[in-house]
């Protein structure tokens, strides 16, 4: 089947509950919707189900979303805005509200773009990663795993661009066999130093694992 909606972007298809989500642009700005795979919407006359959206994206195992909304100033001030992180973990007809997991300011990377934001899931684990940066363009990286308050793990005055977060399972001979494997958390991301990009990797601790630019010298 079709829709014609006006959509800006498909953030994803929940395929185990029939649901689609989309952005549109509307005359307020850029909203999120989401409707069910028989055209009929979630929310009564198809209002949006999150408003002043300015990033979102499917989650890993696609049952959900998450994004970053704006907000604005009650008086209409452009200074001293904010994003929230949101998180939709399952979304269908019945539980599809928002988790507002953090607030950072509204303030870009030094190269001019606004903050990134990445996921992984496994079950009912999640994880959440993003910067945020001053506003003299110093980032910091965040995460944000299940069940826990949103943690900076990072601090880097060089940070800047895209973000990505993915687990890797690894056997631990010390750990016994019946406790299953080990799921790993690792963050890639940008610096820039010296006039050089740097490729990084690291553990959700913030440790560095491997800077990637030296394999490319």
């Amino acid at each position: 089947m079709t829709f014609l909606r006006k959509p800006y972007q498909i953030v994803n298809a929940n395929t185990l509950d029939r649901t689609l989500t989309y952005t549109s642009l509307t005359p307020k700005g850029l909203d999120l919707f989401s409707m069910g795979f028989d055209g009929m919407p979630f929310t009564f006359n198809n209002q949006p189900l999150i408003c002043n959206v300015v990033e979102a994206q499917g989650i890993e195992d696609g049952y959900g979303f998450i994004g970053m909304k704006l907000n604005p100033n009650p008086s209409g001030a452009t200074d001293n805005q904010t994003l929230n992180i949101f998180m939709v973990r399952r979304n269908d007809s019945i539980d599809h509200h928002p988790l507002d997991l953090d607030t950072i300011p509204l303030n870009t990377d030094p190269l001019g773009a606004l903050p990134a934001i990445s996921s992984t899931t496994f079950n009912e684990d999640y994880a959440l990663v993003y910067t945020s940066y001053d506003e003299g363009h110093n980032g910091k990286l965040i995460i944000c795993n299940y069940k826990q308050k949103p943690k900076v793990i990072l601090e880097d005055e060089n940070l800047f661009g895209p973000v990505s977060i993915t687990r890797k399972s690894i056997t631990d001979p010390s750990v016994p066999s019946d406790k299953g494997e080990i799921r790993n958390k690792y963050i890639l991301y940008f610096t820039s130093e010296n006039n050089l990009v740097h490729v990084k990797i690291c553990d959700e601790q913030g440790k560095l694992v491997k800077d990637l630019t030296d394999s490319f010298e």
